[in-house]
């Protein structure tokens, strides 16, 4: 399948891929929780990538302002950093959008459902003013007030991944992915195995 990712990316092994937000990877095999083998579209390099750090083509996710499986005590947290200005904003998988306001009571965040159509045939906040989709519904409501408590500015940054949310992509492929050839030795800590992997062959130190 093909996929668009959604975060930046430095691979620490030649097994990995390296890639930025918004590039392209064709997905050979999405069975894994933790991390897929995939293609990087425009340099034509092979590795496993993160699943975590991409999403479906034409999904939600490729926005930067959608923040997937949020709660709202979080959203609020983050719209709140002292760094956000007015006008702030995420939408969550739930279809509430959460903007970060301010007025005589100080800075707070101001909520809004986002209601839809029959079969998602669109989408409004105010029922007089339809939008076929999210998207379109968020680029009226950053372009104009019409309501609102302010005008929408910036989407609120998604949460920095952390070494510990990739740690097994980093470190651990998939065993089924391995072909083991011949033992090349063995020590106090375990045995050292030549084996093929998908894309490479390394040594594994089992």
């Amino acid at each position: 399948k093909t996929c668009v990712a959604i975060y930046d990316y430095n691979a620490r092994t030649d097994v990995k891929l390296t890639f930025r937000v918004g590039e392209i990877l064709i997905v050979f095999d999405d069975s894994q929780e933790d991390q897929w083998p995939a293609k990087h579209c425009q340099t034509g390099l092979k590795g496993y990538i993160p699943a975590v750090c991409v999403a479906p083509y034409g999904g939600l996710d490729v926005n930067v302002w959608f923040h997937n499986n949020v709660i709202r005590r979080e959203a609020e947290r983050l719209l709140l950093n002292p760094i956000n200005p007015r006008g702030c904003f995420l939408v969550r998988n739930s279809e509430k959008m959460y903007a970060h306001t301010d007025d005589q009571r100080g800075a707070h965040v101001k909520h809004y459902n986002i209601r839809s159509l029959d079969a998602k045939q669109g989408y409004y906040i105010a029922a007089r003013r339809v939008f076929k989709t999210l998207e379109e519904l968020v680029q009226h409501y950053s372009e104009n007030v019409d309501g609102l408590c302010c005008q929408l500015t910036i989407a609120c940054p998604r949460p920095t991944l952390t070494t510990c949310t990739i740690s097994k992509d980093i470190w651990e492929v998939p065993r089924n992915s391995l072909q083991f050839i011949r033992k090349l030795g063995q020590g106090d800590f375990g045995e050292v195995l030549n084996s093929t992997l998908e894309f490479n062959s390394h040594c594994i130190h089992s």
